[in-house]
């Protein structure tokens, strides 16, 4: 049967020219658009975002630029006071630490072994992983001070131990400017943004790091979270008086409802082509295949006439549709192999596209298939 419907299908050729067109158009642009949205809702769902739930970042803006060392030792009292609140859970000093508000772009060369990777370098005391409760695939957190070999504690993500071509991170060392570096954890991932693939990255003590651009970041009770900013703003200007540094606080759990909407709006904007693109194939499919079965009626009433019968016209049918669609993708295909890395996200976005034209080939085959079922040789014979 097979050979047979290839037969008739290079003989009649010319009347699949536009189906072949239209369907070829159609994979190409549909198998982008789903790679893309494949990739997009993996990295959604790839580990490494830390929890930011009932957490504030605490900033201050100078007013005295000659003030910063001032105001970086009144800190430390700010913070002092800031724990010793009943409805504060953990404090902690970090830079580059917190997700939504620091971006990827601090990165710096680090020496591995015989190579040199780029990784984002962050940094944050002893309470960071009680503030953001990052998850740990090997050891512990870091302590904010050295280690007692004198190397300093840092905790990489798996996409460092990756980069490094390290199986397992802890105990490793590498060299950072003038530190040598041992591993003492592993975290899944330190992503910046829920859609955003989680980088290699490095958090080092900020006591290592300096105190330079080093914020305040507090978890607090879940009921307590409206009364934190006056607060805050009040303990701040205990210590420290207008003419030095403003208060100014970020309420990190509504940047990522912000965040979230916004890469829900990013997959609405990719869900939105890609739909439009299926109903096309699915409509355009039908009108072709449509119109060829009307044409081709004298056709399928002499094959019924010869003994076919209606089962198998309508198998004959959808096993043709099903065949021009597939040399209509082949292109689309052969471009995949060439530009594709056969990665998850890739693969998956290919293998959906393809299966949707060939669901939509037989969906929009069936009643073609159908009616050309119907046919009656004798009134059709004799009609022509």
């Amino acid at each position: 049967m097979i050979k047979h419907v290839l037969k008739i299908t290079w003989h009649t050729k010319r009347q699949y020219a536009g189906i072949l067109v239209e369907q070829g158009l159609v994979m190409f642009v549909l198998m982008f658009c789903m790679v893309i949205f494949a990739k997009t809702i993996k990295q959604l769902r790839d580990p490494g975002i830390l929890n930011v739930d009932n957490t504030f970042i605490c900033l201050f803006a100078e007013t005295d630029p000659n003030a910063t060392t001032e105001i970086s030792k009144k800190l430390d009292a700010v913070t002092d006071h800031l724990r010793r609140l009943p409805y504060v859970e953990h404090v902690s000093y970090n830079r580059n630490l917190a997700p939504f508000i620091n971006s990827n772009n601090l990165m710096d060369s680090i020496r591995v072994d015989d190579k040199t990777i780029g990784a984002v370098i962050k940094a944050s005391d002893e309470h960071g992983a009680a503030v953001f409760h990052p998850v740990m695939e090997e050891g512990r957190w870091i302590e904010n001070s050295r280690l007692p070999d004198g190397t300093v504690p840092v905790v990489i993500s798996r996409q460092f131990a990756e980069k490094a071509g390290w199986s397992q991170g802890t105990g490793k060392k590498f060299q950072y400017r003038s530190f040598t570096c041992t591993v003492v954890g592993v975290t899944s991932g330190l992503k910046s943004e829920l859609a955003w693939p989680s980088p290699a990255a490095a958090v080092i003590p900020t006591s290592i790091e300096g105190e330079a651009q080093r914020v305040i970041t507090v978890r607090v009770k879940r009921n307590s979270k409206a009364d934190f900013y006056d607060t805050y703003c009040h303990v701040f200007k205990q210590f420290i008086p207008p003419d030095m540094a403003e208060p100014a606080i970020v309420n990190l759990e509504e940047i990522k409802q912000g965040n979230s909407f916004g890469t829900k709006f990013h997959l609405l904007l990719l869900g939105l082509p890609t739909a439009f693109l299926t109903i096309f194939a699915f409509v355009g499919t039908f009108g072709l295949f449509w119109s060829h079965a009307r044409q081709s009626f004298k056709e399928f009433a002499l094959r019924m006439a010869l003994g076919s019968t209606r089962k198998q016209l309508i198998y004959f049918v959808i096993v043709q549709s099903l065949l021009v669609t597939l040399i209509a993708m082949l292109p689309a295909l052969a471009l995949a192999a060439a530009i594709y890395d056969y990665t998850g996200p890739q693969v998956t976005g290919v293998a959906v596209a393809a299966g949707c034209m060939l669901l939509f080939s037989v969906v929009s085959t069936w009643y073609p298939a159908w009616k050309v079922s119907r046919v009656n040789p004798a009134e059709t014979l004799q009609h022509e």
